[in-house]
């Protein structure tokens, strides 16, 4: 299975460092997985490759925080979903806050 995850591999945070190690053991079961960031700031130990766009090829996306989500309804994967680690609507305001709440009701395929 071909898995693409968008995630911001921006500085040490324990949900980065989540999502690495996720994306690291589904390709030691076999999957083909590839993580999806602009650029990438973290200390972490990455075994998968990075890329900045994600191939409409892929069997999943999955977006893991909320400026990813919109990357990841308007991609062509066969499934969508959203790896929710936090309310990440807390700490903000104004129109950032509306637009990470607006993400929980986006019509995913399934939402961890």
């Amino acid at each position: 299975m071909t898995i693409a995850i968008m995630t911001p591999l921006d500085g040490v945070h324990g949900g980065v460092r989540n999502i690495v190690e996720m994306a690291n053991s589904l390709q030691r079961r076999g999957h083909k997985v590839f993580l999806v960031a602009e650029k990438n700031t973290t200390p972490y130990k990455i075994d998968v490759p990075i890329v900045t766009v994600v191939n409409d090829e892929v069997d999943i996306a999955i977006a893991t925080w909320w400026p990813t989500c919109n990357q990841v309804i308007n991609c062509g994967a066969k499934k969508k979903g959203y790896l929710v680690q936090h309310d990440e609507s807390i700490g903000i305001s104004g129109p950032s806050e509306e637009s990470a709440k607006a993400t929980y009701s986006l019509p995913w395929d399934f939402c961890i």
